[in-house]
């Protein structure tokens, strides 16, 4: 007979309850260190956490909580290749894990790996059909792909899930104005802008990762590090691009004062908006907007050629 521990004396009931004992002491430290990890995670300390969840997983290799936890810090840590590592980990654990999935095509797509994004996405979507994120990360994945109708598409179907998906909003018309689209963009741009206050409310992972981090909607200030909002100023500067392209430049020039006016620092509005006061014959408008954009980023090709059309004009 083949025993677990080398009989020294001891019965082979004891070391069954020792090793019981033992498991139940492991499985608590790993719940700890889960909980350190945690702690150090909603304070931006990413690095001590992944260390947290690392010595969790070693005393518990069979909690996918720890794995899924680990692939959020590696996340934030920017090493995608260990996150996309363990999120299949939390897969291989649970196969039917939407969210796992989905995390694996966030990496893929931040790898560049972007058919096999869509094919994590496409499975976390076939899982949770209304999953928002799943269809939104699916989107960027195609979008990168040069796939723009098939981008707009899932960007469809988030929005049909959470109709003040900014981010989706956004994104889609950006698709559309690569698409010329540029009337559908501008709806899509403004959807963006009204859905904007809203989208604090969206967190990329956290707010699917419950019970795992058990956050509360009370405690949002923990969720800062990871928050995703729609910058209304690139909005507005997609919507002015949208217009210049049909030609309407009194609207184009509105978007673009409204971007400048939200974000001042925004080099590409002050360009735009002096190459459009340019088409229209406003030539001391066009002068002021090339002198912003230049002492906004004075170095460059573009500005270069902002000086010499300060000088023609």
């Amino acid at each position: 007979m083949v025993y677990r521990y080398p009989v020294n004396g001891e019965s082979a009931g004891y070391n069954l309850k020792k090793d019981v004992t033992m498991a139940i002491f492991k499985r608590k430290r790993a719940d700890a260190y889960i909980k350190q990890g945690n702690d150090s995670f909603i304070v931006g300390q990413y690095a001590e956490a992944a260390a947290a969840y690392q010595k969790a997983v070693e005393l518990n290799h069979d909690d996918p909580a720890a794995y899924f936890n680990m692939g959020i810090t590696f996340d934030n840590l920017g090493k995608y290749d260990q996150a996309a590592e363990a999120y299949r980990r939390v897969i291989d654990l649970t196969p039917d894990n939407a969210h796992a999935y989905c995390g694996l095509g966030y990496a893929h797509i931040n790898l560049q790996q972007y058919e096999d994004a869509v094919a994590a996405c496409e499975k976390a979507a076939q899982i949770e059909p209304d999953y928002a994120l799943a269809h939104y990360d699916m989107g960027k994945a195609l979008e990168a792909m040069g796939r723009h109708d098939d981008a707009v598409a899932a960007y469809r179907k988030a929005i049909a899930t959470r109709f003040d998906y900014a981010l989706a909003y956004y994104d889609m018309g950006m698709a559309l104005n690569e698409l010329g689209e540029h009337a559908e963009a501008v709806i899509a741009f403004k959807r963006a802008i009204a859905a904007e206050p809203a989208s604090e409310s969206y967190y990329r992972r956290l707010s699917q990762a419950d019970p795992v981090f058990e956050w509360k909607d009370d405690i949002s200030p923990y969720k800062k590090p990871v928050a995703i909002r729609v910058d209304a100023a690139d909005a507005h500067l997609g919507m002015a691009i949208a217009y210049d392209k049909m030609e309407q430049h009194p609207d184009a020039v509105e978007a673009l004062k409204k971007a400048i006016e939200l974000k001042p620092e925004c080099a590409e509005a002050h360009l735009r908006l002096a190459e459009v006061h340019e088409k229209t014959g406003e030539v001391m408008k066009a002068v002021m907007a090339y002198k912003m954009f230049v002492s906004v980023k004075p170095n460059g090709p573009d500005a270069d050629k902002a000086r010499r059309k300060i000088d023609m004009l």
